[in-house]
């Protein structure tokens, strides 16, 4: 699947003609690809999708110095939100605090008092065939409706797109609810004396 084709997607949805490429010279496709992106990069962020999580180990700048800090690690290059720093364990032992700084224009950096720290993050992840199918409708729908008034100026089927977007999100929640197990926690002493 590429970019046109999810562009031709919502714009189905609006039921306005396809286009041949995002790089045509024409309105719609020049409004596609004003939005595409952005779109992509939203809704990467609006919800921990598995397929664009990264747990990874940070790479520590020993020579960079912050005040009320012990330790300053790199930014991860693709990285669009940060869920949580932690020690790595399988079990995290921690929960980090930290703070995401810009040194200068060009240089952000995760500033931490845990030492070899670890980031759970969101990846941007570009390439549609690595989507989730609810990512996709989601995305399709988000894109359709950040194009709507734009391209057909009807308030009506903008709110129809936004809704089927916000219900493919909550499709989302039930589904990676699924994929991911959590062990019960166990009843502490005090919850188990009460049920005796």
């Amino acid at each position: 699947m590429t970019i046109t084709d999810i562009c031709n997607l919502a714009l189905s949805h609006l039921g306005v003609g396809t286009i041949r490429s995002v790089q045509d010279e024409t309105e719609t496709a020049r409004a596609c690809k004003l939005y595409y992106d952005a779109t992509r990069r939203m809704l990467l962020r609006e919800y921990p999708w598995g397929f664009a999580r990264r747990l990874e180990r940070l790479a520590l700048m020993p020579d960079i110095r912050l005040p009320g800090y012990e330790y300053v690690y790199m930014y991860p290059e693709l990285c669009l939100y940060i869920y949580k720093l932690t020690d790595g364990t399988p079990t995290p032992e921690e929960r980090a605090q930290f703070e995401v700084l810009n040194l200068d224009n060009s240089t952000k950096v995760i500033a931490t008092d845990m030492a070899d720290a670890w980031v759970d993050y969101v990846y941007d992840v570009t390439d549609p065939d690595v989507w989730d199918t609810v990512f996709l409708e989601a995305m399709t729908r988000k894109l359709a409706s950040d194009l709507c008034m734009r391209l057909v100026g009807n308030q009506g089927l903008f709110e129809q797109q936004f809704n089927l977007y916000r219900a493919a999100l909550e499709v989302a929640v039930t589904q990676v609810a699924r994929e991911r197990q959590k062990d019960p926690e166990p009843l502490n002493r005090y919850r188990k004396a009460r049920w005796r």
